[in-house]
């Protein structure tokens, strides 16, 4: 727990005195980092998260937070996990096995609400649409990472309801190769490794990549609770061995991406009791292809085919427990599709078809006498298949300042139905503000296991869908400053979800929750140096799975407020610099063991509010000519972060890692 002494008090003096900075400086400059650029420049970065063709990121009809490669150096941010701290309205929670995820301005979204994309092939796992971030995806291969805050374009489809996150792989400019091998050590547990390699051919026509990492990473040594009452230290007990190689290849249109990927979580958190030698695997191979024909100079038909082949959900444990899962399951998916794009002077038309196929199995690694029979899983089958066929059509009109987009999306699966969503937004640019209107639906269909529990003796499932307003407006004061602010309401109407049916628990449709809030980011050029700050505030109307009682207006597990900070300080304008972040997560509430109490499915747990958190990260940079040197520490205040699963009845909170100091080595050859 964070003890508030008088060291810490100037501290907090300190970080206050800088966030009234951007009312009182106002300096320009323009260096290298996204983060870093003045104000005009960064206008002019194009992106193409929401725009059939790219446009500066105030063009885009969505409201979203961009990262560059300079900005992960910047923050000290190792991977994904750590960037998506600094979003406003995204905070983090902890499932089964204790996997990492994602709350999205207060919605827990690791099933199914957020789409991640590596490369533009959608990586979430297809049994549950889930997504594990758990010090996974190491930013020292990636290029960008755009995140748009709110749900996608009708070209997403699936997954795509709360946000959607882009992973860019390095794009070479000249042929090349990096290298760089971090380590870092939290007290109590072996030391973290990992290594990372990026390659690059340029020729006169196209390029070609190969990247990939290797690493043994620790989590936390602190003490968990579970359900029971029983305490585990977790510094033997959990961890994550991660690999993976990422390739692609762009040659006189075709483009081909690659991504073999492989993670091993250790945890002793299983449905919230302890087990020691607990480890569950996600492996996957994923690759695709498309080629941009183009039939005259301003119509381009483009055929396109992505494919994934996955083992997610595999349990490995101790050969001295008895095994409790005797079988594992799994997946494939593919999904080929033509896509039409119309471009003109103003206006922009895009309109495609797309066939998707998903295929799991049932496979028997040995299990106990008496195991459940694979051969019946899937409804007295031993694999189940479903097919999506899907429409979609987006126009983009630009009049002066002015951008409309308009789009639509049609769906039918073989076993959920169809669903048609539509999308629109409008917005305004001018040289010193923007405003953008955003409304729209967007929908989700069950995955193969949240199809598979009413094979089990669950309801049937229906799509769940997402009604979203959003408005936000952006404002340069003077030429090294700028900031934003939006509203945004979103409803999600038959959400599926994990409670009680019939005095069973299997997934079923719940009525709606939503939630309102407002988010604010500001910019700051100070001389050579730079200053981000930003807030989010949310306000719910919960379902009984996310209720907390007194609270009517909070979600369980989501901090209604988040506020960050972010200083770089180049000394001097050398080859040193310096980095500071500061996050801080209101109070919420979580559940935990408490005897005598009983929850939704009998457990000993009670909802508690569990303080708020400021955690605090340095890092200091040094480059020389190739090679450069980082250096961190991660968590300084030491401050006991507790990771909610943040819906009733599985788990108390899992510990966060304590203080953690890291170091980077990286060498460049062009």
């Amino acid at each position: 727990m964070i003890v508030i002494n008088s060291y810490h008090k100037k501290l907090i003096r300190l970080l206050t005195g800088v966030m009234l900075a951007p009312a009182l400086l106002a300096q320009s400059s323009a260096p290298e980092s996204l983060a870093l650029l003045s104000f005009e420049e960064l206008a002019l970065v194009e992106v193409s998260a929401m725009t059939i063709n790219p446009t500066s990121w105030r063009n885009q009809p969505a409201v979203m937070t961009i990262f560059r490669a300079q900005d992960f150096a910047s923050l000290g941010t190792k991977n994904l996990q750590e960037v998506l701290e600094l979003v406003p309205g995204f905070s983090r929670g902890a499932d089964v096995f204790g996997i990492n995820s994602l709350l999205v301005r207060g919605h827990w979204a690791h099933e199914g609400k957020v789409l991640l994309l590596v490369d533009d092939m959608p990586v979430n796992d297809l049994m549950y649409g889930s997504i594990s971030l758990s010090r996974h995806y190491p930013t020292e291969l990636l290029e960008r990472i755009e995140v748009v805050r709110g749900a996608g374009t009708a070209r997403h489809g699936g997954n795509a309801q709360l946000a959607v996150i882009r992973l860019i792989t390095r794009t070479p400019e000249v042929s090349g190769a990096r290298f760089s091998v971090t380590t870092d050590h939290v007290e109590g547990t072996d030391w973290s490794r990992e290594a990372t390699f990026s390659s690059a051919w340029v020729g006169q026509n196209g390029y070609v990549t190969l990247s990939g990492h290797l690493g043994k990473l620790s989590f936390s040594a602190e003490n968990w609770e579970d359900n029971a009452g029983r305490t585990f230290a977790l510094g033997n007990l959990t961890g994550l061995e991660t690999a993976g190689l990422y390739g692609k290849a762009d040659w006189h249109g075709l483009r081909v991406r690659f991504l073999a990927d492989r993670q091993i979580t250790r945890s002793p958190q299983k449905f919230g009791y302890g087990q020691r030698g607990e480890s569950v695997e996600f492996s996957s191979l994923n690759w695709s292809a498309e080629y941009d024909w183009e039939i005259s100079p301003s119509l381009t038909v483009t055929p396109r085919y992505w494919h994934r082949e996955q083992e997610d959900w595999f349990i490995d444990r101790d050969p001295a427990l008895t095994p409790t899962v005797d079988f594992f399951l799994p997946a494939s998916a593919g999904q080929a599709s033509i896509e039409l794009r119309q471009s003109g002077r103003n206006t922009n038309v895009v309109a495609g078809l797309e066939r998707r196929e998903e295929t799991i199995r049932a496979q028997s690694p040995g299990g106990p006498p008496g195991a459940r029979d694979p051969a019946l899983y899937f409804n007295g089958r031993p694999s189940a298949s479903y097919q999506t066929n899907a429409a979609y059509a987006q126009v983009d009109h630009t009049h002066g300042d002015w951008l409309a987009t308009a789009g639509l999306r049609y769906s039918d699966h073989s076993y959920a139905g169809d669903s048609l969503v539509p999308r629109t937004a409008v917005t305004y640019t001018r040289k010193t503000w923007h405003l953008k209107a955003v409304a729209g639906r967007a929908f989700r269909e069950p995955n193969m296991e949240v199809i598979n529990s009413s094979f089990q003796g669950g309801p049937a499932i229906s799509p769940e869908t997402t009604t979203q307003l959003e408005f936000e407006a952006g404002w340069q004061p003077s030429p090294g400053s700028y900031g934003s602010i939006n509203i945004y309401k979103m409803r999600i109407e038959d959400p599926i979800v994990y409670t009680s049916f019939a005095n069973d628990y299997y997934y079923n449709n719940n009525p709606s929750v939503a939630t309102s809030g407002l988010e604010w980011t500001w910019h700051q050029q100070l001389g050579i140096h730079q200053l981000s700050a930003g807030f989010s505030h949310y306000r719910a109307t919960p379902i009984l799975a996310y209720a907390v009682p007194g609270e009517p207006h909070e979600l369980l597990g989501s901090p209604r407020q988040k506020a960050y900070l972010t200083f770089d300080l180049n000394p001097g304008g050398g080859a040193w610099r310096t980095g500071l972040s500061a996050v801080w997560y209101s109070a919420h509430h979580a559940a935990v063991h408490e005897p005598g109490a009983q929850d939704l499915l009998g457990n000993e747990l009670a909802i508690k509010r569990q303080s708020a958190q400021l955690l605090l990260n340095l890092n200091l940079r040094y480059t020389h000519e190739n090679w450069e040197m980082r250096l961190g520490v991660d968590n300084l205040l030491n401050t006991r972060r507790n990771l909610p699963q943040p819906y009733q009845g599985e788990s108390t909170p899992i510990p966060d890692a304590g203080r953690r100091i890291w170091l980077t080595l990286g060498w460049q050859w062009k």
